[in-house]
C-alpha cells in the first residue's frame, strides 16, 4: 500500500468518526457530568485503556490524542509510526510531540502541512489535517467540545505550535489474497474477538461458551504475534483493522 493510501485511509476513518459524532452516536459523544464538564466515556479511551472511564468533573483522560491511536490503529499504522501515548507534550518522556521530534518530524508553525499531519495546538491540543486549501487547513479533532469535530484554521493562526509529519511510507503494505485466505483471516479474527469481548468489554463467562476459548488458545496466540505491537489490546486493534480492510476488498473484488 502505497504512503498515498495509508492517508487517505487515515483521513477517510477520521471523517467517518466526525460523522458519527455529529450524528451523537454512542461513543463518539462524551456524557455531561455532575460538574457540566465532558465525563471523557468515550469509545477512544475504552479501547486505550481497556476499560470505560469516567471523569465527573472532567479533569482526566482527555482523549484528543487518544483519538488519533485510535483513528491510527484502525488504519492499520503501527506504534512505530504513531506511539501509543494519550499526552500532547505534558508528560514527559510519554507525549505526542517528543516523539516527532525525535525523529526529526516536527515542523515549525510557519511550515506548510500537507493532508495527513498532525497539527499541534499551544493549548495542549491535536487534531489531523484532512485538507489544506490555500491558507487554509482543515481538521478532524478528538474532544472537541465533547465530541469529534471538523475545524478550520488560518495557517497564520497564533495558537499553532507546529505539526507532525507520520512517516506513512513505513506502514507495510498488505499481501495479495485469495477470497479463501481473507475466509480464513476473518475466522480467525472473529475467535480473538471473541476472547476480546471477555477480557476487555466486560462480558461474562455466560455470554460465551469457555470451553471453546481455550479450543482456540493456540490460533489466538498465533494471531496476536503481530509487528509494530506491544500490548495484546494493541494487537487486537491492529489485527482487526487489518482484516476488515482486506476482507472487505477480497468481497467486492469477487
Amino acid at each position: 500500500m502505497s504512503e498515498a493510501d495509508v492517508i487517505q485511509r487515515v483521513r477517510r476513518i477520521a471523517l467517518d468518526e466526525a460523522k458519527k459524532s455529529a450524528a451523537g452516536e454512542p461513543g463518539t459523544v462524551q456524557p455531561i457530568g455532575s460538574s457540566g464538564k465532558g465525563t471523557n466515556n468515550v469509545k477512544y479511551n475504552t479501547a486505550y485503556y481497556g476499560h470505560e472511564v469516567s471523569d465527573p468533573t472532567g479533569d482526566g483522560h482527555a482523549w484528543c490524542v487518544v483519538f488519533i491511536w485510535w483513528v491510527m490503529r484502525h488504519a492499520g499504522v503501527p506504534a512505530t509510526v504513531f506511539p501509543r501515548v494519550a499526552s500532547v507534550f505534558k508528560q514527559k518522556n510519554a507525549n505526542v510531540r517528543d516523539f516527532f521530534k525525535a525523529r526529526h518530524r516536527f515542523m515549525s508553525a510557519s511550515s506548510m502541512p500537507k493532508v495527513g499531519d498532525l497539527v499541534i495546538f499551544k493549548k495542549s491540543h491535536i487534531g489531523i489535517v484532512e485538507n489544506v486549501q490555500g491558507n487554509t487547513i482543515f481538521t478532524v479533532e478528538g474532544n472537541a467540545s465533547n465530541r469529534v469535530r471538523r475545524h478550520s484554521y488560518s495557517r497564520t493562526n497564533s495558537g499553532i505550535d507546529g505539526y507532525c509529519h507520520p512517516a506513512y511510507d513505513m506502514v507495510e503494505e498488505e499481501e495479495d489474497m485469495t477470497p479463501q485466505q481473507a475466509a480464513q483471516l476473518k475466522a480467525v479474527a472473529d475467535k480473538v474477538e471473541r476472547i476480546e469481548n471477555v477480557l476487555f468489554n466486560g462480558h461474562t463467562r455466560h455470554d460465551i461458551p469457555i470451553d471453546n476459548l481455550f479450543g482456540d488458545a493456540r490460533e489466538i496466540r498465533d494471531a496476536l504475534i503481530v509487528p509494530g505491537t506491544t500490548t495484546a489490546e494493541d494487537a487486537f486493534n491492529l489485527l482487526f483493522a487489518r482484516v476488515r480492510e482486506i476482507h472487505k476488498k477480497v468481497v467486492e473484488e469477487q
